[in-house]
């Protein structure tokens, strides 16, 4: 274990690389997309549907535990009709949701990975 002033040496000369910088925003795009999209589609709702929804809290838990996940149980919560059908589509439509926000941000990734250089060279 280093020393307390080790640490903030070093959290100190990190702040002035840009591989901090870019793994910074790379996590700020795949968190704040995964809000963006659930305040985008909350927003065309109807207030009875988006009172199904989660609070402001549950929902920045779920971001923050699972990012793009969240997007499944998201899905599930403000389905609009109950039943097995209603229910494997609201799935159907998490899952592809999650799988828009991973792919972009996988593309994000290596654009940031690419700009910053994130990844250190061998």
């Amino acid at each position: 274990m280093g020393s307390p002033e080790n640490f903030v040496h070093l959290v100190i000369k990190g702040l002035g690389t840009k591989q901090l910088w870019g793994m910074l925003l790379q996590a700020g795009l795949e968190l704040g997309s995964a809000w963006y999209l659930q305040k985008t589609l909350l927003d065309r709702m109807s207030p009875e549907r988006r009172a199904r929804g989660w609070n402001a809290l549950s929902q920045a838990t779920a971001i923050l535990w699972s990012g793009p996940f969240s997007m499944i149980p998201f899905i599930w919560v403000t389905r609009d009709e109950r039943g097995y059908g209603w229910g494997a589509l609201a799935l159907a439509i998490g899952i592809a949701w999650a799988a828009l926000l991973v792919g972009l941000s996988l593309v994000a990734g290596h654009v940031i990975d690419w700009v910053f250089e994130v990844t250190p060279k061998p």
